[in-house]
Order: structure tokens, then C-alpha cells, then sequence
């Protein structure tokens, strides 16, 4: 949650390499928000979300992770995402022109350099 706080405001990341997303975390994670969520939208609980899917889907992924991955995907225009507190957000589907490269995120970047800044120490 802390490290969250500080790359959502601007920081570095120096969280655990866990936390850091794939592409199939990443496509797991869309296709979950498009089956819970649709183009309407849902309140999500992040906890509960994370619950769903690492025991209904069989796909572990945690906290952090998580926001990470609806961060990106919010930045890249694939969802709208507003929070409402620490853990519940509207998240939706939003219309997009195709497939993006969501190794192009600036987010996604800075979290990546975080993790090789740790491991080169």
C-alpha cells in the first residue's frame, strides 16, 4: 500500500518484484473487468476483486499488484477508474481504437526501472 501511494504520486517504485505485472497478469485482469464490469460499470472492492480472483479464477495476484495493473490500464484508456476510498472503485470499460502496447506506459516504465534499480544494488 505504501509503495502504491508513492509511485501513484510521482515517486519511484521500490516495492517487491512480485508486485510487478506481466502481460498475463495484465490480460487476466482486463478480461476479469470486462465480465464484472462491462461498458456500465462496477463498484469494485479491491480486496474483494483480489479474493475473486485468486480463488474463483485461480489467478493470485495481490494488492499492490492489482492497482498497479487498473493504474496502467486507466492511464492507457482501456477502463475509466475512480476511486471512491482506499479500496472501492468504479471501474468500467471504456470504447478503444484497438490493441495498444501497454509496454508503452509511463507507469508501467517507472515501476519496471524501480525493480532493476533494486536488483543492481
Amino acid at each position: 500500500e505504501r509503495n502504491f501511494k508513492i509511485l501513484s504520486s510521482g515517486g519511484s517504485y521500490n516495492g517487491a518484484e512480485e508486485d510487478v505485472p506481466d502481460l498475463a497478469d495484465f490480460r487476466n485482469i482486463f478480461r476479469f473487468i470486462r465480465r464484472e464490469a462491462g461498458h456500465d460499470g462496477t463498484v469494485l472492492s479491491l480486496t474483494s476483486a483480489r479474493r475473486t480472483l485468486e480463488f474463483d479464477y485461480d489467478i493470485p495476484v495481490t494488492l499492490t499488484k492489482l492497482k498497479i495493473i487498473l493504474e496502467v490500464l486507466n492511464e492507457q484508456k482501456l477502463i475509466s477508474l475512480k476511486y471512491r476510498d482506499r479500496n472501492a472503485a468504479v471501474v468500467a470499460m471504456t470504447p478503444s481504437a484497438g490493441k495498444i502496447n501497454i509496454d508503452e506506459s509511463p507507469l508501467l516504465r517507472t515501476v519496471r526501472a524501480g525493480i532493476t534499480q533494486k536488483v543492481e544494488k
